[in-house]
């Protein structure tokens, strides 16, 4: 710089001006370089790697690596150590102590530039961070998910939506800041900013996914595990309803850590009791299978499964080794798999078909999560399935279940709708019997009223008859006193005739009547000709319809005693149709004198007896010529027709 001034000044020894212009505008140079590297320094960071996304609503910005600093507690240190690591990053090991009550912290702290984020609002979002969370931009504290340090947190499959302010941006760069801490295992899972539209959408979609339908999954397969459980108390006998409830309960206690907010407990512990959960849930699943499909074996297999899971479940508890308690139960769930496979192809049924489906989903969206676990390590790149798993195969039980008892249900009404008929038959029946038993006791009351009155007419009636006519005999009294007294005692033998149980067998009663005439027709001289020939029972004879029979067959042979001079009479009856009808023709036939048809018709007796065959419904005929004898004809129908 003097070299520079001295070359310029004037030769009465002051500078000149252009020397002194120089030395001042390398001065303003130096200085503006000293001003420009010292206010670079804040800079001197790079910006993170990010992936930028483009949508409709705005720009979608990734975060691929940012710088950590991992430290004991839960305070931040500024002396903390700063390493550029990619993005997701979750670290396993706790250095301040596994299962201790010492905090684990993990910053990451990300660069964007403002011009990525577009002019939209902006928000982050936030995918598989693990335990306590704060989010700071610029420095500004924007969201924390705990109260106290001591809330212990479950947000590793929660997905975060965090509105950014627009008072909180600045022009250039912005720094984004994550803070997770917990006692276990802390991590920053995936991290965008954008346009708060764009990401509104991805929320919406990762929490229905990842919080509302596994809750909503889970809480529909405990009720079907209630119900199950119920159904077991009601049939004890079934122990594959057992099993399955057994089986919902411990499932459900393995897929609480995907929808809850707050651990219950000792974080360690509730870790515990979920991983361990999912090896017993699993067993007792094998377990209802092989029960509900009678598998040879099954208890020592069950017995089996259980023992080798015993010292897995052991490794874990003292050296946190979940990864073999997963290995195991994909191993059993894959055994239980081929089984089912096995048995839908030999019994192809839907029960079988739907549930046999059902366990054999389980084994492929657990070896997806086992992957996915090895793979990401729960950083929110991967969606797990089995947490959906215990509600399809429980859904695929009701509706196998739902199958057979659609099937005990109809065989029930079957079996109903036979018995209702069967009860009706029987009813029937008994009132059939019943109306017969009440027929047989009228019949019976009747048949002794019947042998009273027969007794009585005998007794009282027929004997003082008996008495007058041989009174009346012996003194000798008029022929027609004699005959009126012959005539009342007849008609008391026909009544008491028509009253016999004949059962409406009209050769009985045809019998009863030869047998009162036999002595009246060998002292007129008369032989008798018996022409009966066998005919079925007529129901609706009764005693007054049998009475009309046997008045018309005695004035038939009444008339041939008295008129006809007959040497020869014949009395019979068989089956004939009439009109298409099915009937009873009776006859009496006499080898007498005959008398002139026309004539008889207008005479009392024959007019008489067709009224009585009238009200019988049936038919007579009488047809004689002088010198060639009588021919009177009955026909009767064995049913008769409502006129």
């Amino acid at each position: 710089m003097q070299k520079l001034c001295s070359k310029h000044r004037q030769r009465d020894g002051s500078p000149n001006f252009r020397a002194w212009f120089d030395q001042f505008a390398v001065s303003c140079l130096f200085a503006i370089w000293i001003l420009l590297g010292w206010t670079s320094v804040p800079f001197a960071q790079p910006l993170s790697q990010v992936e930028v996304t483009a949508t409709s609503s705005g720009n979608i910005v990734e975060f691929l690596d940012g710088d950590y600093a991992v430290f004991a507690g839960t305070q931040r240190s500024d002396a903390s150590d700063w390493e550029l690591r990619s993005t997701p990053n979750i670290d396993f090991e706790n250095k301040s102590g596994q299962g201790s009550a010492e905090y684990k912290s993990m910053v990451g702290r990300f660069q964007v530039h403002r011009d990525l984020l577009g002019e939209e609002f902006v928000a982050i979002h936030l995918i598989g961070i693990r335990g306590n969370i704060s989010v700071s931009v610029n420095g500004t504290e924007l969201f924390r998910n705990y109260a106290e340090v001591t809330d212990q947190k479950n947000s590793w499959y929660r997905p975060f939506l965090i509105p950014v302010p627009e008072s909180v941006l600045k022009t250039g760069v912005n720094e984004l800041e994550i803070h997770s801490f917990t006692i276990k295992t802390a991590g920053i899972g995936r991290v965008f900013i954008g346009s708060n539209v764009a990401l509104q959408a991805k929320q919406y979609t990762r929490y229905f996914w990842h919080i509302s339908a596994p809750r909503a999954a889970n809480f529909a397969m405990l009720a079907i595990g209630i119900l199950v459980f119920l159904f077991w108390i009601a049939q004890r006998k079934e122990i594959e309803l057992l099993w399955l409830s057994i089986s919902v309960a411990f499932f459900f206690i393995r897929n609480h850590q995907y929808y809850t907010e707050e651990i219950p407990f000792h974080y360690k512990l509730y870790s515990d009791i979920t991983v361990c959960a999912n090896y017993i849930s699993l067993v007792s699943l094998a377990a209802f299978y092989l029960c509900y499909i009678k598998f040879p074996h099954r208890n020592k297999i069950i017995a089996l499964m259980f023992l080798v899971g015993l010292p897995v479940v052991v490794r874990h508890l003292f050296i946190n080794f979940s990864l073999s308690i997963y290995l195991t139960s994909a191993i059993v769930l894959s055994l239980v798999a081929v089984v089912a496979f096995r048995d839908m192809l030999r019994n192809r049924t839907l029960e079988r078909g739907v549930l046999g489906l059902g366990v054999s989903v389980l084994p492929i969206a657990s070896l997806h999560d086992l992957v996915m676990l090895i793979l990401h390590k729960g950083n929110g790149h991967a969606m797990y399935f089995a947490v959906f798993c215990g509600a399809i195969y429980s859904v695929a039980f009701v509706t196998s279940f739902g199958r057979r008892s659609i099937n005990a249900i109809s065989a029930l009404e079957h079996s109903q709708i036979v018995l209702e008929k069967r009860v009706a038959d029987t009813r029937t029946e008994l009132m059939k019997s019943e109306a017969k038993r009440r027929e047989l006791l009228l019949k019976q009351v009747m048949a002794t009223e019947r042998e009273r009155l027969m007794q009585e007419m005998h007794d009282g009636i027929g004997s003082n008859l008996t008495t007058a006519l041989a009174v009346a005999r012996q003194q000798k009294q008029p022929t027609e006193t004699i005959s009126v007294l012959s005539r009342a005692l007849g008609d008391l033998k026909l009544t008491v005739d028509s009253l016999e149980p004949v059962e409406g067998d009209i050769m009985v009663l045809l019998g009863n009547l030869r047998h009162r005439m036999a002595k009246d027709l060998n002292d007129a001289g008369i032989t008798c000709k018996w022409e009966v020939k066998d005919c079925k029972p007529i129901q609706w004879l009764d005693a007054t319809n049998a009475l009309h029979v046997l008045r018309i067959h005695n004035e038939a042979i009444s008339n041939c005693l008295a008129h006809s001079n007959a040497k020869t009479i014949r009395i019979g009856c068989y089956e004939k149709v009439e009109n298409d009808v099915l009937g009873i023709q009776t006859y009496i036939i006499d080898d007498g004198d005959g008398f002139d048809a026309q004539l008889a018709e207008k005479g009392k007796g024959l007019v008489n007896m067709r009224a009585r065959a009238a009200s019988l419904h049936g038919m007579l005929s009488c047809n004689s010529k002088l010198g060639q004898g009588t021919d009177v004809r009955l026909w009767i129908p064995y049913v008769r027709q409502t006129p």
